[in-house]
């Protein structure tokens, strides 16, 4: 079995809204995208934040099409951009409308040491496991940029597309781009959607001495945004059956250690003459070997 190939089945059918039903009593994913859009205007409005100016949202028109309107007032028609339809309820956008974006940067090479006392640095997917990255020995007292707890790690440079989860604050390198989600999104289900998202990652890498993916990319990347409550029974029904994966894979991996032991048990009970009972009435191997002796001879 496939178990790589099954997952990846298990994340697009979440993505295209097929992996759990849809409840219509959840609030549409469109009515939290207008309170992210809220909370934006609100902070934009307190000069905690500066408008971007290649801000944009998506909305769908009265003729049932998806259009972007920009902050310059532009206006375009994206329905042939989307890649595929959503379930009722669902909504698209960039991942720029619903996560904070931060690429690394790397401090001076001196600044970094394995003196605890500075701020945990990472640089790249080295500390990646499955889903949480574990703890580096490297530190830095020259901090520059800081993916905050249960922030989205996104490998930009050769291997793209990796991801994994911090618990902790930690200083992030050029090798990685912290993405954490806005609102009430769990930093979960960000993370499958973007495991989802690995292929594009990487067929949209440029470079030529190392792929390497830009900051606008990521930010422009189209998501299909589910209702919130469905976020949640989502990650809650791929983690189940990404369990299940994981305990046919130790499965496997049992029964093939146990093949192996059982495969090298039989061989050295033959080698031994332990593997069956002897026969007094067989021929002593010593008078078969005098024969070939006696032949070789002739």
């Amino acid at each position: 079995m496939n178990t790589t190939a099954l997952r990846q089945k298990i994340l697009d059918l979440a993505i295209h809204g097929k992996l759990v039903k849809q409840d219509p009593t959840d609030e549409n994913a469109a009515v939290l995208l207008e309170k992210i859009r809220a909370e934006k205007e609100k902070k934009i409005a307190s000069g905690e934040l500066k408008r971007d100016k290649n801000d944009s949202y998506i909305f769908i028109g009265d003729d049932n099409r998806h259009y972007e309107k920009f902050a310059d007032g532009r206006v375009k028609d994206i329905e042939d951009e989307l890649p595929f339809a959503v379930p009722e309820g669902w909504a698209w956008c960039r991942l720029g409308d619903v996560c904070s974006i931060i690429m690394g940067q790397s401090p001076e090479s001196s600044f970094i040491s394995n003196n605890s006392d500075g701020m945990e640095f990472h640089q790249g997917k080295i500390h990646f496991t499955e889903k949480y990255i574990q703890k580096a020995n490297n530190y830095t007292f020259s901090i520059t940029k800081i993916a905050p707890k249960n922030a989205i790690l996104l490998c930009v440079r050769a291997p793209v597309g990796v991801v994994n989860i911090t618990e902790r604050e930690i200083c992030i390198g050029r090798g990685l781009c912290s993405i954490y989600p806005k609102y009430q999104i769990q930093s979960e289900f960000w993370f499958y959607w973007l495991q989802w998202q690995k292929d594009t990652f990487e067929q949209k890498a440029t470079g030529t001495t190392f792929q390497a993916i830009s900051i606008e990319l990521i930010k422009n990347i189209l998501i299909p945004l589910p209702p919130l409550s469905e976020q949640h029974r989502i990650v809650i029904a791929i983690e189940a059956m990404f369990t299940q994966i994981a305990l046919l894979e130790t499965n496997k991996a049992d029964l093939q250690t146990a093949v192996k032991q059982a495969k090298s048990k039989i061989l050295d009970l033959a080698i031994h003459g332990k593997l069956v009972p002897q026969d007094p009435a067989d021929e002593p191997a010593s008078v078969m070997l005098e024969r070939l002796r006696a032949e070789k001879e002739a």
